[in-house]
This record gives C-alpha cells, structure tokens and sequence, in this order.
C-alpha cells in the first residue's frame, strides 16, 4: 500500500484564498437561501512519489470525481476547480434537484518535500443550506481527493509503477471536454503504458446511455506520409479488431458477432482530422438475454493522437442520431495543443487569492473529530428527522400500506435501509464478502411484513449495525483513508459517507410515504 507519511484536516477561510468576488466574476450563485459563510474544509496529506506522478495522477483522480478543472499549469502543481452543486458521482442523492447541494469551490496544491510530496485539497460551500449540508459537502470533496489519490498510487505500486521517478510529458496534449451535449463526463483513466493513452466515459442519467472514448498516441503530427498514413492504421486498427471477434467470444465476452458496415469516413474540408472508419456491428453479450444489439466502432487519426468512440444499444433510428450527434459534438471540442499549453475552455470562475496557501487556519480539526463527526452523522437530526423517529408510532395494520403514487410501503422502505446498511457493513469488515444482486436482494419480497414482530426486528437490527458502523468509525485502528483489501478501490471512509447518504435519501422518502398516508405529525 503507498505509504501516507502525515494527513491532516482543518478548517480554513476562505476569504484569505479568493481575492476577488465569485459573483463578481461569474454571476451571482444560485443560492436560494443566501450565501454560506467564509468557512471551508481543507486536508492535507504527504505521499512517497515524485510530484509528476503525484500530478497525473491528481488529474484523473479530479475528472472520476465529476470536477471541472481549471486552465492551470502543472508545473505549478495547482488545480482552481469551477463550483459543482451536485453530489459526487458515487454518492449522488438519488432523485436530487441541483439546488440541494450547497455548490462547493475546490482547489488542489501539490508541493515536492524532498523524496515526497505533499498535497493540500480545499473545499468551500458556496450556499447556505439547512443542517450540516455545507460541511457535509466540503467534507465529501476533500476526501475524494485524498483517498481518490492514495487509492490510485497504490494500484499503481501493485502493478510494479515506481512512484518515486519522474513522469515524462506527452509530445502532444488534448484537452477533454468535461460535457458531450448532454452527455457529461462520468470517469477517466490513464493507462501506464502509454501506448493505450487515456479512456474516458460520458453517460446521462436520463437513459442511462453512455459512450467510451479512447485517446492515445497516432501517427505523428510531423510525418511525411500524414493522410495516407493515417488512413492505413484506421484501417489495419478496425480490421485488425475485426480478425479478433472469435478470440472475444471464445474468451465469452461475447456470444455473437456479425459486421453489419465497415466503411471509411469521408473528411470534411477543413476537418482537423485526417482519416477515419466506422464499424457497426450486431452482437449478442456473454451474459444477459439472446438480444441482438448495435455496437459502433467509430475511429478518427488526428495529427499525433487517435480518437476511438464506443457505444453498445438497442437498434433504433433514435439511437443511432444520438451517436452521430454525440461524435459531432465531440470532434468540434477535442483541441490537440503544444507541451505544456493545455487550456481546458469553459470555465468561467476565476480563482482570487494568495496561490500558495489556503489562508488562516482558525480551527484544527484532529482525526478523533473526524472520526466522531462521521459517527455522529450515522443518525444525523441537524437536517431532517431522524431514521428513529421516521420508525416510531407506525400502527401494524398500516406497515404494509402503500400510498397512492408511490411504489412503497413502510416495511419495504425499512427493510431497504436495513439490508443496504448490513451489506456496506459486511463489505468493510468480512474478507469473505459476497456480493449481493441489485435490486431484488436489497428489497423485501413482500409488500408487509411477513408477522407481527417483523417490524420490530427489522428496526432492532437496523439499530445494532449502525452502532457497529459507529464502532467502526471510531476505531483508530482502521484506517479510514485505505482501501478496503476485498473491494476494488473503496476506502472506509467512502463507505461510511455512502451508508449515510443512502440512509437520509430513503428516510426522507418514508416521511413522504407516511405523510400520504396520513400518519405523519413530525
């Protein structure tokens, strides 16, 4: 595991790192209930690996958490984010209007400290919302970035990385848009070797339709044969995958594939492009049901790098318009620039303040805080009502009830958040974890429990395992910020912050549901 050499939190203000006025510089925020005041939540945390490694890695660390980064030089080893007010991609509240987050403002520092490097990462509030939201999210965004990193490195130093040398800059870099229309940017990785560059996924929530995109090194930009070059290893790459469909389903990844068209794409006059082919092609997946789908193998060779588009759905004409707008959209806002002259465009705040430091600390904060705040927020009343109180005085006969307009009863709501907070428990403590199927392992089978004790039972075990997550939280002997050794790069803390997501969201939801059904006097 990479070797966190110190980490440490503190509250800090943010007047003494932004000199200008945010809404001066970008429009006034939206924040219906007013602006928050001048506090934030930074962390700190020193890592053995030479800052290059510690910056690249920042950069896709930053774009899996759904950050918008800054035009900022790496050399300088800081990142001045655009404020977000939505949830982190893997702790988003279902269901949740922007205006719910608070809008937090993040800034990344890297300094080198002799064979390591320290990094400081920033977060403030933009709004003033009700209960602990603020902090909630000032706390979700530092953490991301810390545990985000030291997760990162640490694969890397599995697969045989050494951090400690420095990494060489590209001959070429591309600025990668963070939204594709209406399609934003959900995940980023960069592969070690360098050959296979970097792969990107953009997807929307409202179909769940995603592309992969895949960026890496082409025929140079200088070469002497530049098009007909370029069209070569268009073609020879689309084929060469072509030759591979038996190895794909023989390996079961696949149960069929047939080309359906596999044609060179004719280029546009003043196209930065120089070549490009499409290959549509029918396929049956290994697993899941004997369903024809269309998957497209869209490939571009740009002067330096290549530009691959993937995307497996249901045919449909509907379909295949939004692919070609979504690979329209996406050929206009990839831009390939000189070393060391990345801009990403777009991003209209622009960060005030001393660059070097993130101003007065006017409150530590110790690990035993932390650990006792993320206790605390197992059963949170600051905000709303708390899981107890949305369990208390619910009548037998009406356990089982559903209200008009809505798919849930109260037992399904209680046993929901029962079984989803036992298996993220299960998932930090038992090696031998297995995991359960999503959806009909999390949810009750009927629509009432099943006898007259069931709702007893349910609410007492729910109880036992929240004290157990509490007792984890507060155990300095887990390391909040380490991997968890059965996951696939989870942290404790992740888990902690999920658990107690999920728990506000389907408490919420079932005072709605007693609200409707007449039950409700909170």
């Amino acid at each position: 595991m990479i070797r966190v050499l110190s980490a440490s939190t503190c509250v800090f203000a943010l007047a003494a790192l932004l000199a200008t006025d945010l809404a001066a510089q970008n429009g006034p925020p939206p924040c219906p209930g007013g602006e928050a005041d001048d506090e934030g939540i930074s962390i700190s945390v020193s890592v053995m690996a030479h800052p290059t490694r510690v910056a690249r890695t920042l950069d896709s660390v930053l774009a899996n958490g759904g950050w918008d980064v800054r035009s900022a030089p790496r050399d300088v080893g800081r990142w001045q984010i655009q404020p977000r007010f939505t949830w982190q991609q893997d702790l988003l509240r279902e269901g949740a209007e922007p205006g719910a987050h608070p809008g937090v403002f993040l800034v990344v520092e890297t300094e080198a400290q002799g064979d390591s490097t320290r990094v400081k990462a920033g977060a403030q509030a933009l709004c003033r919302t009700e209960g602990e939201s603020e902090s909630l999210a000032e706390m979700i965004s530092v953490a991301g970035v810390a545990t985000g990193l030291t997760s990162a490195l640490d694969s890397l130093a599995a697969h045989g990385v050494d951090l400690a040398a420095a990494v060489e800059r590209s001959r070429v870099d591309v600025g990668y848009p963070q939204a594709v229309g209406d399609f934003r940017l959900l995940g980023r990785q960069d592969y070690e070797d360098r050959r296979l560059g970097t792969s990107l996924r953009y997807g929307r929530q409202s179909d769940d339709m995603y592309f992969d995109v895949y960026v890496y090194p082409g025929v140079p930009a200088n070469s002497t044969c530049p098009v007909a070059c370029a069209e070569e290893r268009v073609a020879n790459e689309v084929n060469g995958f072509v030759d591979g469909f038996q190895d794909l389903i023989d390996r079961g990844q696949y149960r069929r594939m047939e080309v359906v068209r596999n044609e060179a794409l004719a280029v546009p006059a003043g196209a930065a492009w120089r070549a490009g082919r499409e290959l549509v092609m029918e396929v049956v997946r290994g697993q899941g049901p004997d369903t024809p789908l269309e998957s497209r193998f869209i490939l571009y060779a740009f002067p330096g790098f290549m530009v691959k588009v993937r995307a497996t759905n249901p045919p449909s004409a509907a379909v295949s318009g939004t692919v070609q707008q979504f690979v329209a959209d996406l050929l206009e806002q990839l831009v390939a620039q000189e070393p060391h002259a990345l801009r990403t465009s777009g991003y209209g705040i622009r960060v005030r303040g001393n660059p070097g430091s993130f101003g007065a600390r006017r409150l530590a904060m110790s690990d035993g805080e932390l650990r006792a705040q993320l206790a605390a927020t197992l059963d949170w009343e600051s905000a709303h009502a708390t899981f107890d109180a949305a369990v208390d005085g619910v009548a037998p006969e009406m356990r089982g009830r559903q209200p008009d307009g809505l798919p849930y009863s109260p037992w399904q709501l209680l046993e929901h958040l029962r079984i989803t907070q036992r298996d993220i428990l299960e998932f930090c403590r038992n090696p031998d974890y297995q995991e359960m199927r999503w959806p009909d392992d999390y949810w009750p089978p009927s629509v009432e429990p099943g006898s007259a004790d069931a709702w007893d039972a349910s609410v007492a075990a729910y109880r036992a395992d929240r004290d157990a997550l509490k007792a984890l939280a507060l155990d300095e002997g887990v390391d909040l910020f380490a991997r968890i050794p059965h996951g696939t790069g989870q942290t404790y803390l992740r888990e902690l912050l999920l658990v107690t997501d999920h728990t506000a969201y389907h408490v919420g939801q079932l005072v709605a549901v007693r609200r409707l059904l007449g039950i409700w006097d909170g």
